[in-house]
């Protein structure tokens, strides 16, 4: 394996409890360099399950005990209850209570601005989108607007998949519904333009999570329900929105960001 190069940065995509693929493949990463990657890498990236991955690594952990947890929390997280059931009845299928439990249990009451305060400066981006705004969220840990955020709160804003958890605060849901689906590409742009990592120097890794089989067979359209078809052209609608581009206003709010490159500066 070839050596990563002066600076290194983690972009994680979403996919739930597929996250466990990511986890696995770290973990054996870790073994491979014989230290963990939190002490390699001061960018992390990351939208939905990447969000969850991302934030445990900018927190500390190792990628052992992540994946340990994706394996002892996956089905207490996705437990079948009434609302399962009862879905599309229900408003979602699943309760956030055993998910966010289990992050409070791991970040504590830590918050975004604690991941900026000492010397490594722990860059994290994870997204978001505001119903309220009609926005992408960019949620990072020295834009003041999010400093006193839970790294909870932004974990699970980030989570909240529409017709699976309910909105966080009545308002924030999945980062996947936006235009940036693609923690790569906003890990790319955060080094870049608001860290000024010189590219020649830096490692990238971007990890999927996967896709799952979504071929039909002939007549198979024809059988389906109202209901089959909204599902299926929302998560057509999430496919897409990786490549998707940008509104003019998520763009401004890129530039906006990419201002505080000499802020970066004065404080490293």
């Amino acid at each position: 394996m070839k050596p990563f190069r002066k600076n290194l940065a983690i972009a994680i995509d979403g996919g739930g409890i597929r996250g466990v693929i990511v986890t696995r493949a770290l973990s054996m990463l870790e073994e491979k360099l014989e230290r963990p990657l939190h002490e390699l890498s001061r960018l992390y990236a990351g939208t939905s399950t990447g969000a969850i991955i991302s934030a445990s690594l900018a927190s500390g952990m190792t990628a052992k005990r992540i994946h340990e947890l994706y394996e002892e929390l996956g089905g207490g997280v996705f437990r079948q209850t009434w609302r399962t059931f009862l879905f599309p009845i229900s408003r979602h299928r699943y309760s956030a209570g055993p998910l966010e439990r289990a992050l409070v249990q791991q970040f504590g009451d830590m918050r975004l601005k604690d991941l900026w305060k000492d010397l490594a400066l722990r860059d994290i981006v994870i997204t978001a989108f505001d119903l309220l705004t009609n926005e992408t969220c960019f949620i990072k840990p020295w834009k003041l607007q999010y400093q006193e955020w839970t790294l909870v709160k932004a974990v699970l804003a980030s989570s909240s998949v529409p017709t699976y958890f309910p909105a966080v605060e009545g308002r924030y849901i999945d980062g996947g519904v936006g235009s940036y689906a693609n923690p790569c590409y906003l890990a790319a742009y955060e080094l870049s333009f608001c860290l000024g990592w010189d590219p020649e120097e830096t490692t990238l890794l971007s990890l999927g999570t996967g896709r799952s089989p979504n071929a039909m067979r002939p007549g198979e359209p024809n059988r389906m329900a109202a209901w089959d078809w909204i599902q299926w052209l929302r998560s057509r609608a999430a496919t897409t929105s990786r490549f998707s581009i940008s509104s003019s206003r998520d763009r401004a709010w890129m530039a906006e960001d990419g201002n505080a490159a000499g802020l970066l500066d004065e404080k490293r």
